[in-house]
């Protein structure tokens, strides 16, 4: 199960709304969830960030140059 699913149902069973879900589960392109406020486009782009940092820093290929588009 991928972790933003993961997350996103322990959010659920926490009462979390479902902004903070969408936030949670549209965090990484690989869901398929498209962003319904700023802090979940806010969010994407950090985790992407940071882990294009961490990939660089091993020489391994960045994110950034993959696929941008949601779904």
């Amino acid at each position: 199960m991928p972790h933003a699913v993961y997350a996103a149902h322990q959010a659920l069973k926490h009462n979390s709304s479902d902004e903070i879900v969408n936030i949670i589960l549209s965090h990484t392109r690989h869901i398929g969830a498209k962003p319904i406020s700023l802090e979940a486009i806010v969010l994407h782009y950090v985790d992407y960030m940071v882990a294009d940092c961490m990939r660089f820093t091993r020489e391994a290929p960045l994110l950034m140059m993959g696929p941008t588009s949601y779904g």
